[in-house]
C-alpha cells in the first residue's frame, strides 16, 4: 500500500513522550515507546502501528492492537475506506497465513487506525512457529542442562592441566577458574527464553525477562535498591546463622553427633570451597563469588526456574519448589551422608525461601542478586578467617 494514494488517519492523542511506556491491550504487559516495539514481546500481539512506524495508543495508554481477519468478521470502516479499491477475498487471502497463527484470542479493537507491516516484522521470520510458554519442565531441566555443561568444561579444562603438568594439584588461581563455569547459569536461560516470544528480543528485553530491569530504578533509585540488597545480605547472614544453630541441635538429637565433628570431618573439608591461602586468593575468590556465581545462580533459579513453575503452580508452591530445587542443587553430594546433608539441608533450604520472598516482593531479582553476592563474599571472608 502506497501512503500517499491511502493516508492513515491521523490519532487524535497528544505526541508521545519516548521516555514513557504503554501496555498491550491483550495482556497487560507495559513496554517502552523507546523500544520502538512491533508486537508485545509477552504475548506476540501484533501492535497497531502508523505509516511512520511509531505505536498507536488509546488516551489510558493501552496500545491498540490489529484486529482479526475473517470472513465472518465486519471490516472496520477505518479499514474499509483504506482498501475499498481491492478485492475483499484478495485482501483475505494475502493474510491467510497470518491470520491462522492469531486468530484465536487476540482482541479487536473497532476503529484502530494502522499500516499494514509484512508479517516478518512482527516476528522476525515469515512463517509463524509453534507457539512456545514458559513451562514447568524447562525450568526442571534447563539448570541441569547448565550444570551438564559446566561440568564437561571442567573435566576437559582439568584433562588438559593433566596433561601439561602431570597432576590435578590445583592452585587457588585454577580453583577460581572452574568456579566462573557458573556463568552457564546466565547464558542458557539467556538464550533460551527467545524460545517463548514470536520476536526477536533484543539483549535489554532478555534480561528484564530474567529479572534484572535496571529502568525500573532511574536515578537514585537504583543505588537505594542496591543498599536494600545489601542490608537483606547482611540479614540474611544472621539468619543462616540461627538456622545453623538449630541444624546443630537437630543433628545431635537425630543423629546423635556433635556438630563439631561434622566440622572437623573430610567430606565438610572439601565442601568449603575457596580455603584462600593469601589475601590476594581470597580477593579473586571474593571477585568470582560477586561477578560470576551470585547473579547466574539467581537469573536463573530466582529469574528463570522460579518463574517457570509459576506458569502452572501457585507463587507459594513455585517459591518452595525452587527452594528445594536450589538447595539440593548445592548440597546433592552429600546424599549419602545423612547428618552432613540433613544439616547443610536446614540452612541452604532458608537462604532459598529467602531469597525467594524477596524477589516475590520486588518483583525483580536485582536486590535478591546483590543479597546473594554479599552472602557469598562474606562466607569467603569467614572461611578465610577461621583457616588462617
Amino acid at each position: 500500500m502506497n501512503p500517499e494514494e491511502n493516508p492513515t488517519p491521523k490519532s487524535d492523542h497528544p505526541p508521545r513522550d519516548d521516555n514513557k511506556t504503554f501496555f498491550c491491550a491483550r495482556c497487560n504487559k507495559e513496554m517502552n515507546y523507546s523500544d520502538h516495539p512491533k508486537f508485545c514481546i509477552n504475548c506476540g500481539q501484533p501492535l497497531a502501528i502508523d505509516i511512520h512506524g511509531e505505536v498507536l495508543v488509546d488516551a489510558s495508554g493501552r496500545a491498540y492492537v490489529k484486529p482479526n481477519i475473517n470472513v465472518n468478521v465486519n471490516f472496520d470502516p477505518t479499514i474499509n475506506n483504506q482498501y475499498q479499491n481491492q478485492n475483499q477475498n484478495q485482501y483475505l487471502n494475502q493474510y491467510k497465513t497470518f491470520n491462522s497463527a492469531v486468530q484465536s484470542n487476540f482482541p479487536s479493537t473497532p476503529g484502530a487506525p494502522y499500516v499494514e507491516i509484512p508479517q516478518n516484522m512482527y516476528y522476525g521470520q515469515k512463517r509463524w512457529r509453534k507457539r512456545r510458554t514458559w513451562n514447568v519442565l524447562a525450568g526442571i531441566f534447563l539448570p541441569l542442562l547448565s550444570y551438564l555443561g559446566i561440568i564437561l568444561v571442567t573435566v576437559l579444562i582439568m584433562f588438559v592441566i593433566l596433561i601439561i603438568t602431570g597432576d590435578l594439584d590445583l592452585n587457588g588461581t585454577m580453583e577460581v577458574l572452574i568456579s566462573s563455569f557458573s556463568i552457564f547459569f546466565l547464558i542458557i536461560p539467556f538464550l533460551w527464553i527467545q524460545r517463548y516470544y514470536p520476536g526477536k528480543l533484543t539483549s535489554k528485553q532478555r534480561l528484564v525477562e530474567l529479572g534484572l530491569d535496571f529502568e525500573k530504578y532511574p536515578g537514585k533509585s537504583l543505588v537505594r535498591e542496591i543498599i536494600l540488597g545489601i542490608f537483606l545480605g547482611l540479614l540474611g547472614i544472621l539468619i543462616v546463622f540461627v538456622l545453623q544453630y538449630i541444624g546443630a541441635i537437630l543433628v545431635e538429637w537425630i543423629f546423635r553427633m556433635d556438630v563439631n565433628v561434622l566440622y572437623e570431618s573430610d567430606e565438610m573439608a572439601n565442601f568449603a570451597l575457596g580455603d584462600s591461602q593469601t589475601l590476594g586468593e581470597l580477593l579473586l575468590f571474593v571477585f568470582t563469588m560477586v561477578v560470576f556465581v551470585g547473579v547466574p545462580e539467581e537469573i536463573m533459579f530466582r529469574g528463570f526456574v522460579q518463574r517457570s513453575f509459576e506458569s502452572k503452580l501457585s507463587k507459594p508452591a513455585s517459591l518452595l519448589l525452587t527452594a528445594v530445587y536450589f538447595a539440593i542443587y548445592h548440597i546433592y553430594i552429600f546424599i549419602f551422608v545423612p547428618p552432613i546433608f540433613f544439616f547443610l539441608s536446614i540452612s541452604y533450604l532458608g537462604l532459598s525461601i529467602y531469597l525467594g520472598l524477596i524477589r516475590n516482593w520486588r518483583k525483580d531479582i536485582i536486590a535478591a542478586s546483590v543479597l546473594h553476592m554479599v552472602y557469598n563474599s562474606v562466607q569467603m571472608i569467614i572461611i578465610f578467617i577461621i583457616l588462617s
